[in-house]
């Protein structure tokens, strides 16, 4: 099946979003920790703005 971007970049954010909660469920993130835009931008190798989406969906 043949993905758009912008259907691609939904499963790409999916995944990042997977990640930071399997991360936070799992106690590998403690309470408090700092979840820098800029780093995990970098270390997911995507925009800030698709980790501050990320972010504003794991505040909900």
């Amino acid at each position: 099946m043949f993905l758009t971007p912008a259907a691609d970049e939904k499963g790409r954010d999916e995944q990042i979003y997977q990640h930071v909660l399997e991360a936070i469920v799992e106690h590998r993130l403690a309470p408090g920790t700092r979840l820098p835009e800029d780093a995990l931008a970098e270390v997911f190798e995507i925009s800030r703005t698709g980790i501050r989406k990320v972010l504003q969906r794991l505040a909900l």
